[in-house]
């Protein structure tokens, strides 16, 4: 009879009940911590496909600034050998024009 008052208040009490509920809360807490981390993590790889998107965007606007770049290069390089040739011809011309055997 001993042994059976002794477990019905083993059972029969409230000392059960947050020991039963224990697991179940830590349970939850470790689910919503995981959830939260799972949250943070998609947040995470939301911006970095954000960042890759950007990336690749400036990476095609450099390009073009290269090309654009290269283009003002040739024609720049090329008025250059325009100025050059004209001012070579008038020194020319101009040497010509003041030849001391042209005045004898």
């Amino acid at each position: 009879m001993a042994y059976s008052a002794r477990a019905n208040s083993m059972f029969s009490g409230s000392s059960a009940a947050p020991s039963l509920r224990q697991p179940s809360s830590h349970n939850a807490q470790q689910s919503s911590a995981l959830a939260s981390r799972i949250a943070s993590k998609k947040s995470e790889l939301d911006s970095l496909k954000q960042l890759r998107d950007m990336s690749s965007a400036l990476a095609m606007q450099m390009q073009a600034l290269e090309d654009k770049l290269g283009t003002l290069k040739d024609g720049t390089e090329g008025l250059l050998r325009c100025w050059i040739t004209s001012l070579l011809s008038l020194t020319s011309y101009h040497s010509y024009c003041l030849c001391p055997c042209q005045l004898a």
